[in-house]
Formats: C-alpha cells, structure tokens, sequence
C-alpha cells in the first residue's frame, strides 16, 4: 500500500466524534482554552485533524490507486455525514413505490452517464432510480423549514405499499454494506452548539458545526426561518447523485445519506423549485468574469450571453457532467473539503483556460462543445489563484450562494434571476458529447 494511501487510511480511521469533558455545573466544557487539551476527541482535536485531511486532499489528492471505498470513507468525513440513515429507513422509502416525480427521474436516469462504459458496469440505472425516488419522499414528508437530515427526514408511514405491490424493486442487500448501519441518535449542547454523537459505531464522523475556517471557507448553517425546501427532483439531480453512487456501490445506503446531505445542507438554494441558487451562481460566473477577464466579459455582451446561457448545467451539477469521471472525483475530493461553493472559481477557471479560443471564434457554443477533458489539478490551481484576488463582498456572496436563503431577498438587493433559459446547453462544459448529460432540445448557436 503506498505511503501516501496509508497517511489517508490512518486519518480516516481516527475517532471522529465529539466528547467534552465536563465543567463545573455539570455541563460539556466549551472548545477554547477550557476544553480538554489532551482528550483526541475534543472539537480542537478533531477541527486538527480535518485540517490536516483538507491539507492533504489540497497537496497530494487521493492516490489514483486508491479503492473507491477510500473516497466514500473521505467523503463521509469532509461532508460530516454525522446523521446517516439506516438501511430499514431507507428500505422502508423504497417499498413505498414510485415518487410523484417518478417519470422525470426515470427519463433522465437511462440517459446519465450513458457514454461511460465504466460508469455502465458499476451504477446499475436501477440504483440510480431507487436513491432519487428515495430523496424525493424525504422531501414530500419534510414539513416547510425542516432541514432534509435529521430523523424528521423520515416520516415513514406504517402502512406504506409493498414493493411487490408497487412494482418498485427493493435495493439488493448490498445496498446496507459500508457505510450503512443504525440511524446515529443525537443532541446539540446548549453551550458548545457542537452535536454530541451518541452512537459508538464506526466510522464515525465529525458534525458539520465543526467544519474547518480554512481559506475562509465558511460552513453552511441554518438561519432564522430554516433550511430552504429544496424540489424532489429537478433535471440534473441525476448528475449530481451519479458520482456520489459510482464511489459508493454497491452501497445504496451510504450513497442515499451522502446525496441527502449534499442537496439539503450544503446546495439547498440549488434545487428550491425557483433555482435561485443557480441563478445567483451564473450572476456570479458573470462579476467575476468582468473583474478578472473584462475583456472575455465584454466578449460575451457583445454576443448577448449571460453566464445563464452557457453555464446553468455547470453550476447546478458541480461540473458532475465533465469528463473524464475520474477527474470529476477528484475534483470533488477538493470541493467538498474545502466548499461546493468553490465550482463557481472552477468554471470561471475553466473559461479562463479556453479564453483564446472563445475570443477567436464566431460561435462560442462550438467551442464549448469541444471543450477539453477536464484536468482537475489545473482548474484547482487556478482556483486558489483566483479566490485569493475577490472582492470581499464578491467572495462573500461566492460564499453563501449555495446555501443562504437570507440572500434571497428584496432586503439583501435580490431582484432575481437576470434571464432565464429555455432550456440548458445539450454540451455542459467538458463532455464534449451530450450522452452524459440529458436535456430534451439542443441549444441554439451563438
């Protein structure tokens, strides 16, 4: 096993989960000077070790002959999947048959990632079909303001259909495996506000209160009015689950827990039905175009493009929809260790990159057709550049776009969407081809 696989497997099988060591009047003792210095669980410990993970993600990435197994172990810790569901609650959604959305979902999940062989052989379209209609029950149960993971999630009713009733197979029993086990019981402490895991089960994971500052990288965090209700299923959710399952297989489970959290905690303002969140995210792509690229901005009002136009699938997957895969992955190891938010920079950094041949060419959209296979490393790179360089208002908005819904309103100057498209690009940045990302009509040419 080579050294740098070791230094991940040993980081990922330290103990993650918080216990304080209690003060006087009975109560956990907070994370500053008070806090147990010699106790490898104390927030202080545990936010050492997250950074030093967020360092090597950053500095080395996970080795490329790492089992797929280590990334959904990486991501479950980055992500502080500190709530994940248990195999029964997840069966439990299953048996209730097709979800309201159920067609969409069916429609889109035969098209995703159709020109990936490798993709094919692993991620059973079955599987992809279970996981969204699963999300898409969570979501018809959840009250308005009820952040998507915790145990309100599931409102599962005692006299929900067989799945030989409803004609909706049940995961295999390897949907369980990994990361799959007992709902984890807990509770937030009144002084730390830092989520105390009840459950000695393994693996366990940090809470997402304690989600490093690094690079200033704020974490997503509920305001006043709660988490966003995001939709069941919109166009590009399909994108969005596909790498998540492609690393998690056979484990249904694990990949349900991972894509709940990611969609309802950290890119909720994605998938409200309106979109706001995506929409915000191309005005973003379009301000920090004009401070680093004015020239490329211009360029674009010239032929009438907002970033809406051309980059909306983009923003709304994460770039899930570039090539290769493997890139992809990678890609994600950094965005969810250091912030989805972070994409925004890596399209930007990706036009950059084709600046050229934009300028040069009549039809910007061909070029986005035969754009380049993604090179994660170089897009990352260029990234830090980048986020180094932004307004602090830019980069506070950059942020928060994914997640606060504060934003989104008359208040904070939200007017919103600039334009809205027809329908998005049939060639996202980086396929090449439209196998691997589905829309019903081709985009027109600029």
């Amino acid at each position: 096993m080579a050294l740098l696989q070791v230094k991940y497997e040993r980081l990922l099988s330290a103990p993650w989960s918080v216990t304080l060591a209690p003060s006087a009047n009975g109560e956990p003792s907070g994370t500053g000077a008070d806090a147990d210095a010699g106790n490898i669980n104390s927030p202080v410990a545990i936010r050492a070790r997250l950074n030093h993970l967020r360092r090597l993600v950053l500095l080395d990435g996970l080795p490329r002959s790492a089992p797929q197994s280590l990334r959904s172990r990486l991501w479950t810790v980055l992500l502080c999947d500190s709530d994940r569901p248990s195999a029964a609650a997840y069966s439990a959604l299953i048996a209730r048959g097709p979800s309201s959305v159920h067609s969409k979902i069916c429609n889109d999940a035969f098209r995703t990632f159709r020109g990936d062989a490798d993709f094919g052989d692993r991620v059973p379209e079955a599987s992809l079909v279970r996981v969204l209609s699963a999300y898409a029950h969570t979501v018809a149960d959840r009250r308005p303001g009820m952040v998507g993971s915790g145990p309100d999630a599931f409102s599962l009713s005692s006299t929900s259909p067989s799945s030989s009733a409803s004609g909706f197979s049940s995961p295999d029993e390897g949907a369980g495996r990994g990361f799959g086990g007992p709902a984890r019981s807990h509770r937030r402490s009144r002084s730390s506000n830092i989520l105390l895991l009840q459950s000695d089960a393994e693996p366990t994971v940090p809470s997402p209160e304690l989600l490093p500052t690094a690079l200033q990288v704020g974490s997503p965090r509920l305001t006043a009015a709660g988490s966003p209700r995001t939709s069941p299923y919109v166009q590009g959710m399909n994108v969005l689950l596909a790498p998540i399952l492609y690393i998690t297989m056979p484990g249904e489970v694990d990949a349900f827990g991972l894509y709940r959290l990611l969609c309802s905690y950290y890119i909720p303002m994605y998938l409200v039905p309106s979109l706001d969140g995506v929409h915000m995210g191309c005005q973003i792509i379009d301000e920090c175009l004009s401070f680093f690229d004015p020239e490329l901005a211009a360029f674009f009002n010239s032929k009438n493009m907002p970033a809406s136009l051309y980059s909306f699938p983009w923003v709304l997957t994460l770039s899930g929809a570039a090539k290769p895969l493997s890139e992809v992955l990678r890609l994600w190891d950094f965005l969810f260790a250091f912030g989805p938010h972070l994409n925004i920079l890596i399209i930007v950094a990706r036009l950059l990159q084709i600046r050229n041949a934009l300028l040069s060419s009549p039809s910007p959209m061909r070029v986005f057709r035969n754009m380049p296979d993604l090179n994660a490393g170089h897009a990352i790179s260029l990234t830090l550049q980048l986020v180094k360089s932004l307004p602090p208002g830019l980069f506070d908005r950059l942020n928060r776009h994914t997640w606060d819904s504060s934003l989104y309103t008359a208040a904070a100057g939200w007017t919103g969407p600039q334009s809205t498209p027809d329908h998005m690009p049939s060639t996202p940045l980086g396929m090449g081809t439209s196998s691997n990302y589905n829309t019903s009509e081709s985009a027109d040419e600029f």
